[in-house]
């Protein structure tokens, strides 16, 4: 489970927000409200100076060391956000200065006639929740006509007034060489109930002050921005309510015991392993600043029947004796889960742990699911294994499962907590992250978990699943929370940066290292270099005040820089110049001199003058992608190739792949599509001599070819590798519309590269798409293959296909039950012959249904004679 894909370089900036953010450029300040938006919330145009320092006046209910702690923290994160030194302090009802004063009330120390000024009908503890949430709640009142200007801040314990306090926070700028303040009237609270209660239990409130700190910035600092503290450098999964706030969590995900014998996947119960994995949990959980412990089963999760079959079944001699009539692994591995967790709760035990499930493909509510009684019990064994006093801190992970998948496995697991993981195109395509509609659908199911990486991009994910959790309210369409939250989030993570980094996010640098069109290529290095002159610009433009805006674009600017370099040295790569010494040379013209000598540059061949054409064959010892030709001639009196064209070999036919003209300079260098061959033809209809006009022969003095060596096919394959067309198919019309019967795809539809997946070709909307997509291309079959059978393989199609040739269907491949757990990375292959056509380009389209992750015809295409020799069977004689 969670294996993460490869990070982008800078689509982790982003990827969305793209159109929504052309607003913030305006004069005006976008974003003057609070994030997240709260229930109630009306915002003032007045704008004050803070004045040397904010005041803070608190009731005794506070207590001194919380309430210093909190001033801390606001001090702290103003100061920091800004670089320039914010004061606050906290001063008694007599100060009368004329800063901005903030003043912390509970409900009940709000006497009548304050009440009358800061309660209406809309701003009022009527407003608060019944529950752990109304101890979460506040309003806040601005009165910047005040003499002094004054914020006031009801709320029923401190939770809350950190919470508002942090909202406040948003409203106070470093402007113009001084703090100032923007008033606003707000009512709201948290959606999330937090399981870890600090000052909202009262067995916490006389609870060390240290610990009380641990949980109030566990719980209560959603909102605050203090990044690159989110623990393990590898991994940075943690609890949303957790999220960036001084939590780092220990990550024991991959990590293993280490002794002799080996670990394997089937002797995990001995005792020696389960007595090391508690060894190593209690370790990570007691390193400093740990507040959570993640882990992964040792089978890396699975299907149950797999987890049966391949692993259970196949356990050793000392599993088998530990446990020799357990037809499942369940008491096990409860027996591992209790004893790491016993571990744990020694060193930590107010530490969260999140574990993997071995069966979280399958789920315990389906009737048809083999052996789905062994599921359940094994469930309901491993759920007893968790201690009651660790039930409110202990998670296990879920990915795509539906509500009633939730309900079943939390019903067998005896209401154990669980995360639900999902794919989606709104967090930065293929990554592991918590989707907030997912978060809506499960609300009160599962409790939220966000994984993610620990780069610009987190921070944004981090936002806006707060903004979820906090107001479920809010509609949860991702069109809706593209538009209108996204900028917003920008805006509060990156500062003045955020619009010159959000809108180049639509760029996909991902993969650079792996692309061989030079084309593709060339555009990337050109788009990198395009916006790293921009992000120079507006890094020249922002105060050394805004320094997270400065780091995110000095980051973005390290990895621009990174990508123009490999896209460089990749197009070195794919350009490189090709060794002639081992090709073989023919021309259908004779000559004077030696042609093999001339095509190496060490001699003139000349031709006959006779009739064109005349050309020349250079016949390469493999397959190459060329992308580039350079000819030379002498300067003979003017003489240059008038009219010629370069041809290649491909499917049996030659066909001609560039134009030549008149030479204005020697070499001449000649661009190619990177076309995939091992023939090449340099032919010469006409020639040109400034004195004669016109010659009929053929001169040549060198030649120089440039691309990429491929694999070389036995005969009888002719691959389907290269350029082909793209279109995706959101609202799945494209079988209706009958796209699969076009044989014209310039409209609407985009170069893509196979193999590879779609989600890596920087096609708009293609970043983490799940659906439809369609694949066309068109092809000749050669001419020596006809009257014999020829079939058309794929490599492999994630998820699944349907294919056809000519606007005839030939066939599918999808998964074929539980017991195909492979078929995404298998080959299958059709018999083609009766849909071919001899004579002309036959027009092959594909639609490819992508379930989740990465998806695409991401494996070679090729068709072959019969079973194709060397390739599906033994070559003949051998």
């Amino acid at each position: 489970m969670m294996s993460y894909p490869m990070r982008s370089i800078i689509v982790g900036m982003l990827l969305f927000a793209l159109s929504a953010v052309a607003c913030a450029e305006s004069s005006k300040d976008p974003f003057r409200e609070i994030f997240p938006i709260p229930r109630e919330g009306e915002y003032q145009q007045d704008v004050v100076p803070v004045g040397a320092a904010l005041k803070v006046h608190a009731t005794t209910a506070f207590k001194t060391q919380k309430l210093n702690m909190m001033i801390g923290d606001l001090s702290g994160y103003l100061t920091d956000r800004y670089n320039q030194p914010f004061q606050v302090k906290r001063v008694g009802d007599d100060d009368t200065s004329t800063a901005v004063h903030v003043y912390l009330l509970r409900p009940g120390d709000v006497s009548a006639s304050l009440a009358k000024k800061i309660f209406d009908d809309r701003f009022t503890p009527e407003k608060f929740p019944e529950g752990p949430r109304r101890r979460q709640s506040f309003i806040i009142r601005s009165f910047l006509h005040d003499a002094p200007p004054a914020v006031y801040i009801v709320s029923e314990s401190e939770q809350g007034s950190y919470y508002a306090l942090f909202a406040v926070a948003q409203l106070i700028r470093w402007e113009n060489s001084a703090y100032t303040l923007r008033g606003a009237d707000v009512v709201d609270w948290p959606a999330f109930e937090a399981r870890l209660l600090g000052d909202m239990s009262e067995g916490f409130a006389n609870a060390p002050i240290p610990l009380q700190r641990d949980l109030l910035l566990r719980e209560a600092a959603i909102q605050r921005l203090t990044h690159s503290t989110t623990g393990e450098a590898s991994r940075c999964s943690q609890p949303v309510y957790a999220l960036e706030r001084w939590l780092r969590v220990g990550d024991g995900y991959w990590v293993r015991p280490t002794f002799h014998p080996p670990l394997t996947a089937f002797n995990w119960s001995a005792p020696v392993s389960i007595e090391a994995y508690a060894s190593i949990a209690a370790e990570i959980s007691s390193r400093e600043g740990v507040g959570a412990y993640l882990w992964h089963d040792a089978t890396d999760a699975g299907w149950w029947r797999v987890y049966l079959d391949h692993f259970w079944a196949k356990r050793d001699v000392e599993d088998r004796k530990n446990y020799p009539d357990d037809p499942t692994p369940a008491r096990a591995d409860a027996a591992r889960f209790s004893a790491m967790l016993a571990s744990i709760q020694k060193v930590r035990p107010d530490i969260d742990v999140f574990l993997t499930l071995p069966c979280y493909y399958d789920t315990p509510g389906n009737d048809k699911l083999p052996r789905v009684d062994l599921l359940r019990n094994y469930l309901r064994v491993v759920g007893a294994s968790i201690p009651k006093s660790m039930r409110d801190r202990v998670f296990f992970f879920l990915e795509e499962r539906t509500p009633e998948d939730v309900n079943a496995y939390k019903k067998y697991l005896g209401g154990i907590k669980l995360c639900q993981y999902r794919y989606t195109p709104l967090w930065n395509g293929g990554t592991w992250d918590t989707n907030c509609t997912e978060l809506k659908r499960h609300d009160g199911i599962t409790d939220a978990a966000l994984a993610g990486g620990c780069n610009m991009a987190h921070d944004l994910v981090n936002l806006l699943t707060a903004q979820y959790l906090w107001n479920p309210d809010i509609p949860t369409d991702e069109a809706w929370m593209i538009k209108h939250l996204a900028p917003r989030a920008a805006y509060l993570a990156y500062g003045r940066a955020y619009a010159p980094v959000v809108k180049n996010a639509v760029l996909n640098f991902r993969d650079v290292e792996s692309m061989i069109d030079v084309a593709r290529l060339k555009q990337t290095r050109e788009d990198a270099i395009r916006v790293r002159i921009e992000l120079k610009r507006t890094l020249a433009t922002l105060p050394e005040s805004w320094r997270y805006s400065r780091a995110c674009v000095g980051a973005s600017l390290g990895n621009l820089d990174a990508t123009v370099k490999i896209a460089e040295a990749s197009l070195a790569k794919v350009t490189r110049e090709i060794s002639l010494e081992k090709a073989t040379v023919s021309t259908n013209s004779k000559g004077t001199g030696d042609v093999r000598a001339a095509v190496l540059g060490k001699e003139v061949w000349r031709s006959e003058n006779a009739p064109a054409p005349h050309w020349v064959e250079i016949n390469l010892p493999q397959p190459y992608q060329l992308n580039q030709v350079a000819i030379s001639m002498p300067k003979d009196n003017g003489y240059s190739w008038a009219d010629g064209e370069v041809q290649a070999e491909q499917f049996g036919v030659w066909k001609s792949v560039a134009g030549i003209g008149i030479a204005k300079n020697s070499p001449q260098v000649i661009p190619l599509d990177n076309v995939r061959t091992r023939k090449i033809r340099l032919l010469v209809k006409n020639a040109y001599d400034w004195s004669k006009d016109s010659r009929d022969d053929m001169i040549l003095s060198g030649v120089r070819l440039f691309g990429l060596a491929l694999p070389d096919d036995p005969p009888g394959v002719e691959r389907l590798d290269g350029r082909w067309r793209f279109r995706l198919d959101v609202k799945k019309v494209g079988l209706d519309e009958k796209w699969f019967a076009q044989t014209d795809f310039a409209q609407d539809w985009f170069d893509i590269i196979v193999p590879s997946y779609f989600e890596k070709s920087g096609i708009e909307g293609a970043a983490g798409f799940d659906g439809w997509a369609w694949y066309a291309r068109t092809f000749e079959v050669p001419p020596t293959w006809k009257n014999r059978v020829v079939k058309l393989r794929f490599e492999a199609v994630d998820d699944e296909a349907v294919v056809w040739l000519n606007g005839r269907r030939v066939g599918e491949h999808r998964k074929k039950g539980p017991d195909d757990i492979h078929w995404y990375r298998e080959p299958f292959l059709f018999d083609i012959s009766e849909c071919i056509r001899w004579d002309g380009p036959n027009s092959l389209v594909v639609l490819v249904n992508d379930f989740t992750l990465d998806g695409g015809i991401y494996k070679s295409v090729m068709i072959h004679l019969d079973d194709g020799p060397g390739l599906l069977a033994p070559p003949e004689g051998k």
